[in-house]
């Protein structure tokens, strides 16, 4: 499909919001409060032709950019410490696709005993990644909002 070309009027007021969050945020990191600092505004991605009920990313009444990220601090009466924890809007469809390339990486793999290739169980294709329990199905197409917390959220592989 083809984007198509917006008015005039909304051109213009693009541009007008896209200096005006220049002059507010001249930097990322970026702290909005005391609790929230924003990392990355992400992109928004057009939806044209479809309804604003199947919209998935961007609607009159929504936008979920991908790759926005935040870093939000909480008080924790478990810890009795302030918890640091990092928010992002990924894309689903991506994910998805990872996945299952992953999925299919995993399908043959050396069998312990002999070094022959032997496809691998049911059990183990489906429902593992790298040896570990990945926690997911299946990722539809939409936006999928991620929190992590405690050791290694500083790491920017996060982010990938």
């Amino acid at each position: 499909w083809v984007i198509p070309l917006p008015a005039p009027e909304r051109v213009a007021a693009a541009k007008i919001a896209r200096e005006q969050l220049r002059e507010t945020v001249a930097y990322l990191p970026f702290a909005t409060s005391d609790a929230h600092v924003v990392r990355s505004f992400g992109r928004i991605n057009p939806e044209c032709g479809v309804s604003a009920l199947n919209a998935m990313y961007s609607s009159p009444h929504t936008i979920f950019p991908v790759g926005f990220s935040c870093d939000r601090f909480e008080f924790s009466p478990v810890h009795g410490r302030m918890i640091k924890m990092r928010c992002d809007i990924l894309d689903g469809k991506v994910l998805r696709m990872q996945q299952e390339a992953m999925k299919k990486q995993q399908a043959t793999k050396p069998h312990k005993g002999n070094g022959k290739t032997e496809p691998s169980l049911i059990e183990e294709a489906g429902y593992y990644t790298n040896g570990n329990y990945d926690g997911t199905d299946s990722f539809g197409d939409g936006p999928v909002f991620r929190i992590v917390w405690g050791e290694g959220i500083e790491n920017e592989e996060l982010l990938k």
